[in-house]
Formats: structure tokens, C-alpha cells, sequence
């Protein structure tokens, strides 16, 4: 099996499973905030409590949206030969899942989620659209010029 072919499925499973982690750190909002307070309960109409779940909630929401263009990119098949970079996003994906579930478990504080949302969720969809603007540009380019030279 080549690389490609253990690559692409996969970054398809990393994705669906970081989505669903995602998922699950939105059904764990309440103890996460919880943690930040240092309390077992608290007044859920606080205006605390209330800017530390919408964060949290913000955060997952634009977290599942970059997910979803990833998803995207992964089935139009735009960047499915850049190895390096899908290597790359499997790698941040991968550990970006061990993070979301120990943020979810061991009940972190809420404002922690949006660091690991910069860097398992924001940075693999940066790293996905510059590989296709800059792969389309290099790799375009050095195509057309592969096909004139076999014309002359």
C-alpha cells in the first residue's frame, strides 16, 4: 500500500474523530468551568458564568467549523498528494485528540481549551490552505511546463 493510500483514510478518521472529541468537550463545558471557579457548584446565572460558557461554547463552535473545511478539502481531494503536510496534520490532529480528551477528563479550566484550538484546529486548517494555494501555484506551474516541453 502506498503512502497516499494510508494517509489519506487516515486524516479522514483523525478528523472524525477530533470533531467528535470536540462534541464531547461541549457536553463537558459545565465541569470544565466548574474547575476555573475551584468549586463544585456554582451560580449559573453569574455573569462569570456566563462569559466562561459562551468562551467555551465560541471555541468548540469555530472549532467544528474549521473541522468541517478541513472535511471539506479531504473529499474534494484538493491536497491529497501533499504528503509532508497531510503527515503533518495527522501528527497535530492525533495529538490535538490526546488534549481534547485529557482537557475533558481531568476537567481543565475553560480559557485553556482556546490554546488548543489555535494549535490542533486553527493551525492544521491554515497548513491545509496554504498547501493548496502555494501547491497549486508551484506544482500548477511546473506541470503546464512539464506538458508544453513534451508538445515541442
Amino acid at each position: 500500500m502506498t503512502i497516499n493510500g494510508l494517509l489519506i483514510p487516515s486524516k479522514f478518521i483523525l478528523v472524525s474523530c477530533h470533531f467528535i472529541t470536540s462534541l464531547m468537550a461541549y457536553y463537558g463545558a459545565k465541569e470544565n468551568i466548574l474547575a476555573n471557579f475551584q468549586l463544585k457548584t456554582y451560580d449559573t446565572n453569574s455573569d462569570a458564568y456566563t462569559t466562561a460558557y459562551n468562551s467555551i461554547v465560541s471555541c468548540i463552535i469555530i472549532g467544528m467549523i474549521g473541522l468541517g473545511i478541513e472535511m471539506i478539502f479531504i473529499i474534494t481531494g484538493i491536497t491529497m498528494f501533499y504528503d509532508t503536510s497531510n503527515f503533518l496534520i495527522i501528527c497535530l490532529h492525533a495529538v490535538g485528540i490526546i488534549v481534547y480528551s485529557e482537557f475533558i477528563i481531568g476537567a481543565w479550566p475553560y480559557y485553556e481549551l482556546w490554546y488548543y484550538w489555535a494549535a490542533f484546529i486553527l493551525l492544521p486548517v491554515l497548513l491545509e490552505i496554504v498547501a493548496t494555494c502555494f501547491g497549486n501555484i508551484l506544482y500548477g506551474t511546473a506541470f503546464k511546463r512539464r506538458l508544453s516541453r513534451k508538445g515541442n
